[in-house]
């Protein structure tokens, strides 16, 4: 995840016969990362990296916003009707602190270089700028569905 004024800054995965995992190019830097999310520095300011989940993300708008993974669940549906009923107090398995100095912040493949970021293939959300604290959560309502959620919130 990255603003705008970065995505020019990120390099992806150089074709130039480096190993994918090797951590001198950026797309190897986001690969080694650990845990739900993390900070990468890109330029002068940093990137919030994800964990690899080959379902991707969304973005709601609420009074905290949150951005969720399905890791799995029955129907696109039955999760829009589980997190419209999202408790308000989940546990955070981890919490970092994310500076967002823009109004919007990008969310793409970390293979691919900033410059060739594609609106149809990424998020672009809006979002205030400020401090967050990003709480990571593992949500299983159900049987059926488990979700990753990172919850902004202002600090």
């Amino acid at each position: 995840m990255l603003p705008d004024s970065l995505l020019p800054s990120w390099q992806g995965f150089p074709d130039d016969g480096r190993h994918p995992l090797d951590k001198s190019h950026d797309y190897g830097r986001a690969c080694a990362t650990a845990g739900y999310a993390e900070l990468l520095s890109v330029g002068d300011a940093y990137a919030l990296v994800f964990g690899e989940n080959e379902y991707g993300g969304v973005w709601l708008g609420s009074r905290y916003p949150i951005l969720f993974e399905m890791v799995y669940a029955e129907s696109d549906d039955s999760v829009i009707d589980l997190l419209a009923q999202l408790p308000a107090n989940l546990d955070a398995k981890e919490s970092i602190e994310f500076i967002v100095a823009s109004d919007h912040l990008n969310v793409f493949d970390s293979a691919f270089p900033g410059h060739e970021f594609e609106r149809q293939n990424s998020c672009r959300f809006s979002v205030q700028a400020g401090t967050y604290a990003v709480e990571s959560s593992v949500y299983e309502p159900n049987a059926k569905t488990a979700l990753i959620l990172h919850r902004f919130r202002p600090v």
